[in-house]
């Protein structure tokens, strides 16, 4: 980042993000914020491995090595530049923003996060998967009431 983004304009460019933006922000906020797994999700997602498991078609299965190769293609491909993000006339590019929101306290990140999780659920258009908004909307409740909790012993 070449001139620091003061917070009022990384907020604004945030809102402006695209939906791929938004889910790798949101990637960037949840890996920075530890939140001890629920064992009952854990042990919900491990039934749900070997049920699906099960029920696979083995000849459907895809070799480990063709997957990798697959995905070595998918991350060698040059990528198309995302286009700035204007603020107040102000260009600004994509990953600046991201650092910046990156950079907010935590209370101002899930204050963030929330109100996207907000509009996504509110605007009765499908930009994410379903899996995708799940788990964000888990992650979202787990953090604000790790915060909450540590408000309170903080007391």
């Amino acid at each position: 980042m070449t001139e620091p983004i003061t917070k009022e304009a990384a907020l604004a460019a945030a809102r402006k993000l695209s939906p791929s933006g938004w889910e790798f922000l949101l990637d960037q906020l949840f890996s920075e914020v530890e939140v001890v797994p629920d064992p009952e999700i854990e042990a919900a997602w491990l039934v749900e491995v070997e049920r699906r498991l099960r029920e696979a078609d083995e000849s459907s299965w895809i070799p480990g090595e063709v997957v990798m190769a697959e995905a070595r293609s998918i991350l060698n491909r040059p990528s198309n530049p995302r286009p700035p993000i204007v603020v107040d006339g102000i260009a600004i590019p994509e990953p600046d923003v991201i650092e910046a929101c990156c950079a907010l306290p935590i209370a101002e990140r899930v204050a963030l996060a929330g109100w996207y999780l907000s509009r996504e659920r509110s605007s009765g258009t499908k930009q994410h998967s379903n899996t995708w908004l799940e788990d964000s909307k888990r992650w979202f409740a787990r953090v604000r009431a790790e915060l909450r909790d540590s408000a309170r012993g903080s007391t």
